[in-house]
Order: structure tokens, then C-alpha cells, then sequence
């Protein structure tokens, strides 16, 4: 409700803009879309992923995230599925599974995205995933290489 308790009509054309691109973002992973990826990143963007996996960390700057982070996890059997986009001005949460395989099967894990975006790209991600101790212990012990993703 607005001043006054008029109702506030919550559409709003940035909302959807982003959970388009989170969407995008999501299937550019799965497919291997490595220019559909980096088309939804701001060149600034700031992106964290959780926990002490050779992943992990906090990388500034969209060449920075490839090279360290996405661009080694791209080389292996992972993909995520949306479970649920909640959004709310400049800010999408998506609810998410992620599926790896290390050898031993798919594994999957739940987790939550939190992205900010700007001017139609994403400008942030924040993560948090559940059994976070469980996944660094899986991601220490290597990936599989697979140019593709899983299915």
C-alpha cells in the first residue's frame, strides 16, 4: 500500500527485465553460451560464490569472473535448474539446484542467488547454498573435464 493506503500497482518493467536476465544467465550456463553469458554481465559486475571451492570467492570485473571462476566450471558436468524468481525492485532472488557430477553421479544442491542489476545487466550476485562444507569437500577433490553440460 502507498500513502494514504492507496494500493501500489508492484509491476514494474525493471523487475521483469531482470528476472529475464537471470533467466538468460541461467540457460546461457546450461547451454555453453559463453557470449550469451557475458552479454548478461555488467563489465564491473562484482560475483560471489560461496564457500572454499577452487570456485569460490568474490571477483570484481566480468574477465576476472570468467578466468577464475565460470570459465573452469564451464569445462565440467554442471548445470542449475530455477526452482523460483522472486523480485523486488532492482533485485532478483532466485531459488536454484545446481547438479554436478564428480565421478561418482549427479549430485545436486540447493541454493540462493541473490543478483542486483543496472541499466539491463547484472551488476551482482550474492550466493548461499546449502551444505556448504559437503560441496567444498566434493569441489577439493577436482572436476571431472566434460565440454558440455550434463542432462
Amino acid at each position: 500500500m502507498g500513502p494514504e493506503g492507496v494500493p501500489v500497482d508492484v509491476t514494474d518493467d525493471r523487475v521483469e527485465v531482470g528476472a529475464q536476465l537471470v533467466g538468460r544467465l541461467h540457460e546461457a550456463f546450461n547451454c555453453r553460451d559463453r557470449e550469451a553469458l557475458l552479454g548478461c554481465l555488467a563489465p564491473h559486475v562484482v560475483w560471489q560464490v560461496a564457500g572454499d571451492s577452487p570456485f569460490a570467492g568474490t571477483f570484481e570485473g566480468r574477465d576476472r569472473l570468467w578466468a577464475e571462476s565460470l570459465e573452469p566450471l564451464w569445462m565440467s558436468p554442471a548445470r542449475v535448474e530455477e526452482r523460483a524468481l522472486l523480485e523486488h525492485g532492482e533485485h532478483v532472488v532466485a531459488l536454484v539446484e545446481w547438479f554436478h557430477d564428480f565421478g561418482e553421479g549427479e549430485q545436486g544442491w540447493k541454493g540462493v542467488e541473490v543478483f542486483r542489476f543496472a541499466d539491463g545487466l547484472l551488476v551482482e550476485r550474492r550466493e548461499l547454498v546449502s551444505h556448504q562444507a559437503e560441496l567444498d569437500r566434493l569441489f577439493a577433490r577436482g572436476c571431472p573435464a566434460d565440454a558440455g553440460p550434463s542432462s
